[in-house]
């Protein structure tokens, strides 16, 4: 089963999965690789710190007990360079998702489902 992770970058969302479980059509897609500014803004934030530290576990990164509570310096010498590494050797690809597709979708859905209706409501007795 295809696992993926989200990360913020910038206004956009990174999805990252594992190079095997990347779908044919995200080849051409793939983002280019985080920079080292980018880890440390995603080991450094509450939010994204969580998803790191499952990435880091999925590439076999074995996280001691205390690792959840550690402090970014910590994180910084154990988990950033591993996850570097990982992108480098493109183990973890990313998939850069616009932030425009990302709130567009749900109006485009709810859009056809408001056309769908009127149709419905026109071919009714």
């Amino acid at each position: 089963m295809r696992k993926k992770w989200q990360l913020k970058k910038g206004a956009d969302t990174l999805v990252v999965v594992r190079r095997a479980d990347i779908f044919p059509q995200e080849i051409t897609a793939v983002a280019p690789r985080p920079s080292a500014v980018d880890f440390d803004r995603w080991l450094s934030d509450p939010g994204s710190r969580p998803v790191m530290l499952e990435l880091y576990e999925a590439i076999g990164g074995r996280a001691p007990l205390d690792l959840k509570n550690a402090n970014l310096s910590e994180l910084q010498r154990s988990v950033k360079p591993r996850l570097q590494q990982a992108f480098q050797s493109r183990e973890l690809v990313g998939v850069l998702i616009p932030r425009t597709f990302m709130t567009q979708a749900p109006m485009e859905a709810a859009e056809e489902a408001a056309q769908a209706t009127a149709r419905a409501a026109r071919a009714a007795p």
